[in-house]
């Protein structure tokens, strides 16, 4: 009968080595861990900027629309652009769907001043609830030296 003779290659790790491994694995996770959490909070806030801007694009869109229509600036947004034509039905209301989010335009005083206001968004991009709990800052959009029309 031969022996059978073992390399070095043959041998598997020595505890010292699994410990070691495991070690800079948990030190990994600690930094890593909080680092992925922050990019989640970051992409969160960038997805409602990149909406707000969206129904900032929309509202400069239907207002421009209007006076070329009109031939005057509108006076407000209900019964001026809350109608499919310009802003959407709901517009002024429960919201007009602009794809991921619903979003809500309000004239907030007599001056030129605009309000623009994510109200909701699918679940693909953020849930109900991280809405909820994110700062009114990071959902709302107060746009100022809008020239409103007289009536």
């Amino acid at each position: 009968m031969k022996t059978i003779k073992k390399n070095k290659k043959e041998e598997g790790f020595t505890l010292i080595e699994i410990i070691a491994v495991i070690i800079i694995m948990g030190i990994l996770a600690a930094v890593a861990v909080p680092k992925f959490f922050s990019m989640q909070e970051d992409a969160k806030i960038a997805a409602l900027n990149g909406a707000l801007s969206e129904a900032t694009a929309r509202f400069n869109h239907a207002y421009a629309k209007y006076i070329l229509d009109v031939k005057t600036a509108p006076t407000a947004i209900v019964g001026y652009l809350n109608i499919d034509k310009y802003l959407g039905l709901q517009a002024a209301g429960t919201g007009t769907d602009i794809g991921d989010f619903v979003v809500k335009w309000e004239k907030i005083a007599a001056d030129s001043t605009l309000k623009i206001t994510i109200l909701s968004v699918t679940e693909k991009v953020i849930s109900a609830v991280a809405l909820a709990a994110m700062a009114e800052e990071h959902k709302t959009k107060v746009i100022t030296g809008i020239t409103w029309g007289t009536l």
